[in-house]
């Protein structure tokens, strides 16, 4: 799990002066805590090697693809079960969706292991442009005879805003735009 820490910007601004100073400054605190959890929302990252599924083929196939997931049946729509001999777990817990989506980014890639190519190095919301933003690094596998369909998926908080943007190494790659 990943959840951004707001608590050092909220703590720079309370001090051990005085008690007539602790009330405003605390006050302070707690509306930078606000703010800060507003542009940095709580994210989990899902761990591809969790679940026993491919995501289902898409055009134009040499770019990526992004989608929202805000229920079951959404996951279900466009993520296949890929049925193992072993335990076999094919989407995150019934009970997320109440009150959590995934949103994903996919492309095709060097066959490896899935948990070690994307890196997520942030998820922001940007709350006047009604955005969040999904922030990535990819690191390819090695020169392989073989690809596969690499995807990172996020669990964040409903309500999803407008718009979701993927971004890759720094560039952007990808928008999208849920239905309410």
């Amino acid at each position: 799990m990943t959840y951004p820490n707001c608590w050092p910007h909220a703590a720079q601004l309370i001090s051990r002066r005085g008690m007539q100073l602790m009330k405003p400054r605390a006050l302070i605190a707690v509306l930078a805590l606000a703010a800060c959890s507003a542009a940095y929302p709580p994210y989990t990252v899902l761990n591809p090697n969790d679940y026993h599924v491919f995501v289902a083929p898409w055009d134009p196939a040499d770019q990526r693809f992004c989608a929202a997931f805000q229920s079951a049946a959404d996951w279900e729509a466009r993520m296949h079960p890929a049925a193992v001999m072993d335990e076999n777990r094919f989407a995150p817990p019934a009970e997320i969706w109440r009150d959590h989506a995934v949103v994903m980014m996919a492309r095709e890639t060097n066959a490896g292991d899935p948990a070690h190519l994307f890196t997520v190095t942030g998820v922001t919301k940007s709350t006047d442009a009604d955005a969040l933003d999904v922030h990535t690094d990819f690191t390819p596998a090695p020169a392989s005879t073989s690809t596969i369909i690499a995807y990172v998926a996020v669990q964040v908080p409903k309500p999803l805003p407008h718009v979701i943007h993927f971004s890759e190494n720094g560039r952007d790659v990808c928008e999208i735009r849920p239905r309410s």
